[in-house]
């Protein structure tokens, strides 16, 4: 979303955007990981935050962030088969003492952040 805003794009949002998504911060995920490989921990653990919006919550929060309004989002066909909502139990991950720490706002905004300040790094443009 952000770099299709960043390059004038539109922000596409499948079907009505009603689709319901856990959404954790990138150093949230590496904190996890960083726990079961000092625990020495294997097997499957579902990492997720617990922390829902809809995919049209979302993108209006990332427009908005980027001083856009909902005139950047673009409703387009709905793909086959797309789940509405994915759910994973993260009990067993919790009980090593993992939780996420940053907020759902506070992670999209250090991820546009990054992103609009680092553009040579995703675009593939070195200055």
């Amino acid at each position: 979303m952000i770099t299709r805003l960043s390059r004038g794009m539109k922000i596409p949002v499948y079907g009505n955007g009603q689709n319901i998504r856990d959404w954790l911060y990138v150093e949230d995920n590496c904190a996890a990981l960083r726990l079961l490989l000092e625990k020495g921990q294997s097997g499957i653990f579902n990492i997720a935050s617990g922390i829902s919006a809809r995919n049209i919550e979302l993108a209006k929060m990332v427009a908005s962030a980027c001083g856009k309004g909902e005139s950047e989002l673009e409703f387009v066909p709905d793909r086959k088969g797309h789940d509405f909502c994915y759910s994973v139990d993260t009990a067993k991950i919790r009980s090593l003492g993992w939780a996420p720490k940053i907020s759902l706002a506070d992670g999209l905004g250090r991820t546009i952040k990054w992103y609009l300040e680092n553009k040579p790094a995703w675009s593939g443009r070195v200055n």
